[in-house]
């Protein structure tokens, strides 16, 4: 079977909107409220500069009102003042061989294959680069809100062989809950596949396709749950980590509706192809690169760090002295709970 160059089928224009659209229909965070897109954070990776403020007004809850009368007493309004957010620009790309791509571009839609499998390749790098800021915000060593978002029940040494009060459990994930909001809504359960296994085994999970909570991993305890492994063990953001002697320990990350914002932007040269024609000894050799600009940001935070390049790297998202805290810790909307898995002894 004869195969599709890129440049037969790839039109830098039409492609980065067939990636786009991809990126709309697989988007399981964004489906499920918990990720939203920020009109003002788009409004400024369409302009220059790394960093940029989210606007954000201090909370009225525990503002006293006053009583009402019918005297000439003035009442004194309430100052609300403006909280500074600082989020930041996020400039990746992935690039791509002719050989890297020949499966997609053999098929019947080679377009289509290849912006699907392109897209899910950036959700899942946006969605690793989310994972690290919450790993920077959250971590014990230094993270700024772990002493208030972060319930650590795990055994991190000896974690082959965890007590019952250090596996992960309903009341474990209600505990963790608590430093967040009060108000109700869908939160969502980001797990590692070995979690939703655990949780699988013990009946603990409901599937119900008209259920718009299972977003395709069930839910458990009214939660949506999404299964996450992009980050491997022991790197940056990773939801499954060694113990020091045997087994291992994990960190399930609490999101509450609208609590982080992932938005795109628009990047110059979003789409190329470059072809070297000296390359493969003659016969040449094409390049598919594909950029992307974003941010990912956690309400209620700063980015406060100065990144060793021109925008900030994973291992510097999982560095805590990298975040400021901006909100009260019940306006913060995200948390996590790190445990162990299995029976228990």
């Amino acid at each position: 079977m004869a195969v599709t160059g890129l440049a037969q089928v790839i039109v830098p224009e039409v492609f980065a909107g067939y990636i786009m659209e991809q990126d709309n229909r697989v988007n399981r965070l964004v489906q499920s409220g918990a990720v939203v897109s920020d009109a003002n954070i788009a409004a400024f990776l369409a302009g220059g500069g790394t960093t940029f403020q989210v606007p954000g007004w201090q909370a009225t809850d525990g503002d006293t009102e006053n009583i009402s009368t019918d005297d000439v007493t003035l009442g004194v309004p309430v100052v609300v003042n403006a909280r500074k957010q600082i989020a930041t620009r996020i400039e990746r790309n992935g690039m791509w061989s002719s050989a890297d791509l020949t499966a997609m571009l053999a098929g019947s839609d080679p377009l289509a294959n290849a912006a699907a499998r392109i897209s899910q390749f950036r959700l899942t790098k946006r969605q690793d680069a989310m994972l690290a800021v919450l790993e920077g915000l959250l971590n014990t060593t230094n993270g700024v809100l772990a002493a208030t978002h972060t319930n650590s029940i795990a055994e991190k040494v000896t974690a082959a062989a965890p007590l019952v009060a250090e596996v992960i459990s309903a009341g474990a994930v209600i505990d963790t809950l608590a430093s967040m909001a009060d108000e109700q809504g869908t939160n969502v359960l980001i797990v590692h596949s070995d979690v939703h296994r655990d949780l699988q085994k013990k009946n603990l999970i409901t599937f119900e396709a008209t259920n718009t909570q299972d977003l395709g991993w069930g839910s458990y305890l009214g939660f949506t749950l999404i299964s996450d492994d992009g980050n491997a063990v022991g790197a940056t953001g990773a939801t499954k980590v060694a113990g020091s002697t045997n087994g291992f320990w994990y960190k399930s990350y609490l999101l509450q509706p609208g609590s982080v914002s992932i938005t795109a932007g628009t990047p110059r040269n979003a789409v190329e192809v470059e072809r070297e024609a000296t390359q493969g000894t003659g016969g040449g050799v094409e390049t598919l690169v594909v950029r992307d600009s974003y941010s990912c940001h956690v309400y209620g935070t700063s980015w406060t760090g100065t990144p060793a390049g021109a925008t900030p790297s994973n291992a510097e998202f999982a560095t805590g002295t990298n975040f400021a805290k901006v909100y009260e810790d019940k306006k913060i909307g995200v948390a996590v709970l790190e445990h162990n898995i299995g029976p228990g002894a």
